[in-house]
């Protein structure tokens, strides 16, 4: 008996007292973001939940007590650092709003959780003439952004579902809107969300299904009628409030130089991207040096362009809009390395037309 109670009070004190038992132990975590396994320090961890108590909005803006269960700020804090060392000063990864959340957990809530380029197409979409588009002198122009010409809505948000392909849908329909009627109009993910069958909701999509499923129902409606909730619900969609009609969509070239002069003369692009580590992304231009670009887990908004010197070097980049709410990234846009495919940027690319 006397063997057994020294047994459960030594149970009982490992239960107890766990940072005081392991705090010189080093145990790995398997984390596989931009390609590398990193090794957590339990001090490491001690010292960023040490910071959160001081400050927990560092980590989490929608800090609350009630979901303070489900914070770990510490989870990714060696991946962070990792990201942020192999960036070489080109961007900065940190303790974002997302930080507190697993990898895997967060790949499964905020993107989608297939393959974008395995989604079946419900139609063959068209490959866009550029040669049609005018002849002048773009490619030299090293910056240019539609933020600034009023074509661009507000940065929305998401929530935990994959529903990142109708957000880049309509910020597609958005901009041509924009720039036909001289007006800028937010229109309805939810619209998408609950009423296109072909995709799948908060379980992912593709840009081009959605501007099919858009002319088949007769138009889109504007998010002031149709607002958005993170969650799939019966088909609500009333062709009386329709607010835009789609004509058709095209496909475009897998060319940078080809997408750029589209962009620059058409409007802003939907596209699919490999999202991997933009989870941690704080600013800069996103360089990862592992990006899979054929695993396409993402879809956003390409803006606008620009030249960057970084390490005495000019570094072209995309400006994208994403929709994770403003409060990640730079004010809810992000850059991205332009001229290398990076993260399957040209893999995806589309465009809508307006009646």
């Amino acid at each position: 008996m006397l063997n057994l109670a020294i047994l459960l009070s030594f149970f009982v004190f490992i239960v107890a007292e766990p940072t005081k038992l392991y705090d010189n132990l080093v145990y790995t975590k398997v984390s596989d973001v931009d390609g590398f396994i990193v090794e957590e320090s339990y001090k490491r961890i001690r010292k960023v939940k040490d910071e959160f108590k001081v400050n927990p909005e560092i980590f989490n803006p929608a800090y609350t007590v009630k979901n303070e269960e489900y914070l770990d700020p510490s989870i990714n804090a060696n991946i962070i650092d990792e990201l942020t060392r192999k960036s070489n000063g080109y961007a900065t990864y940190g303790h974002n709003k997302f930080a507190y959340i697993p990898v895997a957990q967060f790949n499964k809530k905020y993107m989608s959780p297939v393959n974008m380029r395995t989604i079946l197409p419900s139609h063959k979409s068209e490959i866009f003439d550029s040669t049609l588009l005018s002849s002048n002198n773009f490619e030299n122009e090293t910056y240019f952004n539609w933020m600034e010409h009023n074509v661009v809505a507000e940065v929305k948000d998401q929530g935990a579902c994959g529903s990142c392909w109708a957000f880049s849908a309509t910020g597609c329909m958005e901009g041509q809107y924009a720039i036909k009627h001289k007006k800028l109009v937010s229109f309805s993910e939810q619209e998408l969300v609950d009423c296109d069958d072909t995709d799948n909701g908060c379980n992912g999509g593709l840009p081009t299904n959605a501007f099919e499923k858009i002319k088949v129902l007769g138009g889109i409606e504007a998010e002031t009628q149709y607002p958005y909730h993170p969650y799939k619900t019966m088909c609500m969609f009333t062709k009386k409030k329709i607010i835009a009609v789609v004509k058709s969509d095209y496909v475009i070239e897998k060319n940078e130089n080809v997408l750029k002069k589209v962009l620059r003369q058409v409007g802003p692009i939907s596209i699919g991207i490999n999202a991997d580590s933009l989870q941690f992304y704080t600013g800069g231009i996103h360089n990862p040096t592992n990006c899979d670009p054929y695993m396409l887990d993402h879809g956003v908004l390409i803006v606008g362009y620009g030249t960057e010197i970084i390490n005495s070097k000019n570094v072209d980049y995309w400006i994208i809009k994403n929709s994770w709410g403003t409060g990640w990234g730079e004010k809810g846009y992000f850059r991205m390395l332009r001229g290398t495919n990076k993260c399957g940027i040209i893999e995806m690319a589309s465009m809508v037309v307006l009646e």
